[in-house]
C-alpha cells in the first residue's frame, strides 16, 4: 500500500518537470516528496498526537511563565509542514494538494485554540505572565521575523546539507504559541489581548506561506512561476496570499510606528 501511494506520487510530480540547471528532474521530486507527504490515516494520526502535545506543552509552559517549556512546545510543534506543503502544492497548480493541506491547517488550528481553552479552564490558578503578555502586542518586526523565518524552512526542506536548521526555523516563528495564548485569553476572557495574540498568529502563517512560496520560486524547486497560472483558482490564491501579508503588515507598521512615537 505504501509502495502504491509512492507510485501515485512520483507520477503526479514527474509529469510536471524536466531537467534544468537547478535541479534534474529525479531530485525535484524526491524535494517535493518530502515538502508534500502523503497525509494519509497514520499521517495525520501523528500529526494531530504531535500537535495536541505540543498545545499542552505550550499552555503549561505560558502558565508557568517558562521560557524553556515554551521553546519545547515550538520545537515540536508539527503546523510547519503543512503550511509548507500548501505553498509548493498552490506553487505548482496542485489544487487538490493544496486544499488538502489549507484543511489540516485550519482543523489543527482550530484543535489548538478549543484544546488550549479547555486547558486554561483546568488550571487552578493562572497568571497573566510575561510570556502570554508578550505574544499580545505584534509589530513588524515579527512580520520580518516570519517572512525570514518561513524562506528559511522552505529552503531547508528543499537542501537536505542544511535541514539541520529546522529547529531553529521552528524555535525562530512560533506557531503554536500565540495559539496556546489566544485560547488562555479567551479562557479569561481579555478579548483585547486575545486579538492581539491571534494577529501574531495571523502574521506567522501567512508570512510563513508567502515566503515559503517564494523561496521555492527563487531556488527553483517551483521551476517557473507560469505554474501559479495553471489553474486561475490557484492563481486567486497566489494573490490572496500576497493581498493578506501586505494587510497585516499595515496595522503591523502602526503599531511599530505608535510604540516609537510613544518611546
Amino acid at each position: 500500500m505504501n509502495e502504491g501511494r509512492r507510485n501515485r506520487s512520483l507520477v503526479e510530480f514527474s509529469r510536471l518537470f524536466a531537467d534544468d540547471e537547478r535541479f534534474d528532474r529525479d531530485e525535484r521530486i524526491e524535494v517535493l516528496k518530502r515538502l508534500i507527504p502523503d497525509q494519509d490515516q497514520k499521517w495525520l494520526v501523528r500529526f494531530f498526537l504531535m500537535l495536541t502535545l505540543s498545545v499542552t506543552i505550550a499552555v503549561m509552559g505560558l502558565a508557568a511563565n517558562s521560557v524553556a517549556v515554551v521553546i519545547g512546545a515550538m520545537l515540536i510543534a508539527p503546523l510547519m509542514t503543512p503550511i509548507m506543503s500548501f505553498s509548493a502544492a498552490v506553487g505548482l497548480g496542485l489544487g487538490r494538494r493544496a486544499i488538502q493541506a489549507a484543511v489540516v491547517v485550519g482543523i489543527g488550528s482550530l484543535w489548538s485554540l478549543v484544546y488550549s481553552i479547555v486547558l486554561s479552564r483546568l488550571l487552578p490558578s493562572l497568571e497573566l505572565g510575561g510570556e502570554i503578555l508578550g505574544r499580545t502586542s505584534p509589530d513588524i518586526r515579527d512580520l520580518v521575523v516570519a517572512i525570514a523565518a518561513g524562506a528559511a524552512g522552505a529552503y531547508a526542506v528543499a537542501h537536505e546539507d542544511v535541514s539541520a536548521t529546522l529547529p531553529g526555523v521552528a524555535v525562530a516563528v512560533a506557531l503554536v504559541p500565540p495559539l496556546a495564548a489566544t485560547g488562555i485569553l479567551i479562557g479569561a476572557r481579555e478579548g483585547v489581548l486575545a486579538e492581539g495574540s491571534a494577529l501574531l498568529y495571523a502574521t506567522n502563517l501567512f508570512a510563513i506561506a508567502f515566503s515559503a512560496l517564494a523561496t521555492l520560486l527563487i531556488t527553483g524547486v517551483i521551476p517557473t512561476a507560469r505554474f501559479f497560472f495553471r489553474d486561475s483558482r490557484m492563481a486567486a490564491v497566489v494573490i490572496g496570499i500576497f493581498i493578506a501579508t501586505v494587510a497585516i503588515a499595515i496595522p503591523l507598521t502602526s503599531r511599530s510606528l505608535n510604540a516609537a512615537e510613544s518611546s
